[in-house]
C-alpha cells in the first residue's frame, strides 16, 4: 500500500530509548482504511512494501560503517474464521490458533529460521496476541543473520502482525527501540469491549487484563 493513501500526524514524545539519542521526536502513522496507528521516532523512514499484505515498513536510520538495518513492518490478512465466537472468547482462540504452529507457518518464508521462544498471553493493540522471538536470513541486501520479535493478533476478524527486526549482533541496542514501536500500536475498535476483554501496555510490561486477577498476565 502506498504512503500516500497513509495519514501522518507530527507529534512530540518525551523520552525515546534510541542508540543514536536519549530524545526524539515522534510520527504518529494511521492507516484509515485499516485503521491501525503507530508511533515511530521521526529520523525513522517509511520504505516500500515488499508483501501485498504489508501496510507499513519502516527503517532506522543508517549508522556510518555498520550494517545494522534496523526495521519494523506491519502486516494485515483477512481472518473470517471466528465470526460466530463471542468476544470472551478471544484469549482461547489466540492461545489455539495463533501460537507455536502459527508461528512455524508464518517464518516458513525465511531462509535459516530459528524459533527462539513464543509466548502467549501478550498483546497487540487491543487484541490478545503471541509473542515470538526468532533468527533468520535476511533474502535482502546486505545479507546477513537477523533476529527479531514479531507479535500476531486476530482483531475485527483480520489478523495483525507486527515483525521488527535488526542484524543479529546489534539487536539488544534496538530491543527498547523496537518494544517502544510495539506499545504504541492500536487498532480501532468496532464494537465496545466490556473491560477484561482487551489487553493494555503500562509499567513497561506486556499486560493481558483477564476476566479475573489469576487470568490477568504480564511479561
Amino acid at each position: 500500500m502506498s504512503p500516500l493513501k497513509s495519514l501522518f500526524l507530527l507529534g512530540f514524545a518525551g523520552l525515546v530509548s534510541l542508540p543514536q539519542s536519549a530524545k526524539a521526536d515522534i510520527f504518529v502513522w494511521k492507516d484509515q482504511s485499516e485503521e491501525v496507528s503507530v508511533s515511530f521516532p521521526d529520523r525513522w523512514r517509511v520504505v516500500n512494501n515488499h508483501h501485498e499484505d504489508e501496510i507499513l515498513r519502516i527503517a532506522a536510520p543508517a549508522i556510518k560503517g555498520h550494517y545494522e538495518e534496523a526495521q519494523c513492518r506491519i502486516r494485515v490478512r483477512d481472518d473470517h474464521r471466528f465470526l460466530m465466537h463471542p468476544i470472551r472468547h478471544s484469549d482461547e482462540i489466540q492461545r489455539v490458533h495463533v501460537s507455536e504452529h502459527f508461528w512455524k507457518d508464518y517464518t516458513s518464508e525465511f531462509a535459516g529460521v530459528k524459533i527462539n521462544k513464543v509466548t502467549n498471553n501478550a498483546g497487540l493493540g487491543r487484541g490478545f496476541a503471541s509473542f515470538a522471538d526468532i533468527t533468520f536470513e535476511s533474502y535482502e541486501h546486505p545479507k546477513m543473520v537477523r533476529r527479531g520479535i514479531a507479535f500476531a493478533s486476530l482483531y475485527n476478524n483480520k489478523l495483525h502482525v507486527l515483525e521488527c527486526s535488526a542484524e543479529q549482533s546489534s539487536y539488544s541496542s534496538w530491543h527498547a527501540s523496537f518494544m517502544g514501536i510495539v506499545k504504541s500500536i492500536d487498532f480501532q475498535p468496532k464494537v465496545p469491549f466490556k473491560r477484561g476483554f482487551y489487553r493494555n501496555f503500562y509499567g513497561g510490561k506486556t499486560v493481558i487484563e483477564g476476566r479475573s486477577p489469576r487470568d490477568s498476565y504480564s511479561f
